[in-house]
């Protein structure tokens, strides 16, 4: 992957811009009087941007209803979505759950930014817990009551501004049987978002094209086109998206949503507007917004997105919360066919698509055994041989989730860790606040590989073996086992290089040569296969003598920082040399 590629999508709203972006374009801040406050009541929606230069900037918004007051302006508010300032990021991190709590507010509205009145306590007239799946594997059905059932109706809308257009990959104006093959697919569309969810749920969370008519009485099938008398070159994507938004209620009335998590929009705005953004969408919310020609293509970025509106938060690793690459749920990718891979095991637990091949170890001084299968092969496992798809390890502050990730079928263009046992880790709970269901890829096991999931119990996971074919099956090993006894010291000829990989591995290389007579004597290593892993290199150096260490970058650019935090260290015989 070219730098620059890994742009994401958006979180709370998925990738990229979830709304957030009017926080910044706000001015000065109204003057609040009696006479000009609103009181304001809405749909609280939580939004997290990411720009293309990896910058991420946190937000709240609300979907208004209903507004009053005595200024003339306050009747008209409804209908809006709004950057919410002023609101306080704890109080709501506790007491609201996006797309589901009622939020009233009294503030000011000023385009599309409701800034509270200084002092005001909002109130929340409803917010409904998030129930969801955490302690025990039968409470995934939970989940999976809540995604399957009737396939879910899904709009896409192209939006064409007065000066600005979607494009083909040749340069013409995108039609919409093209834009219908790249999200429901077509001939040579075999990977979308359709596919996506039907092949990962083996059916159970499935979508549709949304079949209506406008009110004028022309039938609607999945995809339409709507022209909005503004420009859209150089303006914020915020405006665009309203201008769209109330657009599509006019021409499809306001009951065409039909009830709550039955429908849902994606808008593909024109190219060109202001800012880095790639595409964002509202948690447990109906509408995911795309960037121009790439975004309104990618598969990657529909079904990342659409996966916030089923209140799906990000896949992280180290401290980049995009950067799991082993599902959907991490980075976005700007190809209309791929990669071809699933979401991560904290995501197919809490969307409960395999619940009947699910288990829960928990973490105790006993050792136990599992079978694991890879999601592809799903079908091909035995429940009379004990097959799981996800082993999850609850207990502590962390709930960790363990999966094989085989890299074939459905999830033969995983990213990362393909073919290994991937531990991933989020904050535990038994509700599903979004707050909570970021995970972190914390392992990537191969066999006889660990990681100690608690430290003050000493309670790790092991592969014991990875054998047999159709299915493929990882044998892990949960539990508690003793200290080793002390390891005798390494002898003074023991080289070892510790390599911390930046976010590039596949530039990173280094050799040790021996300086002098014959005989020469060289090792090395790189380049690396995975991101902001460290790889440990062992030798013994066969003759006294001086050697030189080179570890060189690709690229130029170095290990460190401008892409990652990478490092090197280098032991002779047990000492740290640099």
């Amino acid at each position: 992957m070219t730098r620059g590629s890994q742009l994401h999508t958006l979180p709370a709203c998925a990738c990229l811009l979830c709304g957030c972006w009017l926080l910044s374009t706000a001015s000065a801040a109204p003057v609040l009087r009696a006479d000009t406050a609103c009181q304001v009541t809405g749909t609280y929606v939580l939004v997290e941007v990411e720009y293309e230069d990896g910058s991420r900037l946190d937000g709240h918004m609300l979907a208004i209803s209903s507004s009053s007051g005595h200024a003339k302006p306050c009747i008209r508010h409804a209908g809006l979505i709004v950057d919410l300032v002023g609101l306080d990021a704890e109080w709501a991190a506790v007491n609201l759950a996006s797309g589901r709590s009622v939020l009233s507010v009294r503030g000011i509205v000023n385009g599309h930014v409701l800034t509270i009145a200084p002092g005001d306590v909002p109130e929340v007239s409803s917010g409904p817990q998030v129930r969801g799946a955490s302690r025990s594997a039968g409470m995934l059905r939970v989940q999976s009551d809540e995604h399957a059932g009737p396939a879910k109706k899904l709009l896409v809308v192209k939006v064409d501004a007065q000066d600005s257009v979607l494009l083909d990959s040749l340069g013409q104006p995108l039609s919409l049987d093209q834009l219908r093959a790249n999200v429901f697919g077509g001939p040579d569309d075999s990977v979308n978002l359709l596919e996506r969810y039907q092949s990962c749920s083996y059916g159970k969370t499935t979508f549709e094209a949304f079949e209506g008519e406008t009110v004028t009485g022309e039938m609607v099938n999945g995809v339409m086109e709507l022209d909005i008398d503004v420009n859209a070159i150089g303006a914020n994507n915020d405006v665009i998206r309203e201008a769209a938004r109330s657009k599509l209620f006019d021409v499809l009335g306001p009951g065409f949503l039909g009830s709550p998590r039955d429908t849902y929009v994606m808008l593909m705005l024109p190219p060109e507007t202001s800012g880095g953004w790639i595409a964002y969408a509202y948690v447990n919310y109906w509408l995911s917004v795309y960037n121009g020609n790439t975004w309104s293509r990618s598969a990657s970025a529909h079904t990342h997105e659409v996966g916030h509106n089923l209140n799906l938060a990000h896949s992280g690793e180290a401290n980049n919360q995009y950067a799991d690459q082993t599902g959907m749920m991490g980075y976005s990718y700007g190809s209309d066919e791929g990669p071809k891979m699933c979401f991560n095991p904290a995501k197919n637990w809490q969307l409960g698509w395999y619940e009947d091949r699910a288990a829960i170890a928990a973490p105790t001084s006993e050792t136990s055994k599992y079978k694991l299968v890879g999601i592809a092969d799903y079908e091909n496992s035995n429940l009379d041989d004990d097959h799981k798809v996800i082993l999850k390890v609850a207990g502590g502050m962390k709930d960790y989730y363990i999966a094989y990730n085989r890299k074939i079928g459905i999830n033969s263009g995983t990213q990362e860790g393909g073919d290994q046992v991937t531990v991933v880790e989020r904050d535990s709970g038994d509700d599903l606040d979004y707050s909570r269901l970021k995970s972190k890829l914390v392992a990537k096991l191969s066999e006889k590989g660990s990681y100690t999931v608690d430290e003050s119990s000493g309670v790790t996971v092991t592969v014991d073996s990875i054998t047999g074919e159709n299915p493929k099956v990882a044998t892990v090993i949960v539990g508690a086992f003793p200290s080793p006894p002390p390891s005798s010291p390494p002898p003074p000829n023991a080289l070892t290089v510790q390599i911390l990989t930046d976010e590039y591995p596949g530039e990173t290389t280094w050799t040790v040569e021996f300086i002098g007579a014959p005989p020469t004597y060289t090792v090395s290593g790189g380049p690396y296969e995975s991101r902001e892993t460290t790889y440990t290199s062992d030798s013994l150096l066969p003759a006294a003598g001086t050697y030189r260490f080179t570890i060189l970058d690709g690229y130029g650019d170095g290990i460190c920082c401008g892409y990652g935090d990478g490092q090197y260290t280098v032991f002779l015989g047990g000492v740290e040399l640099f």
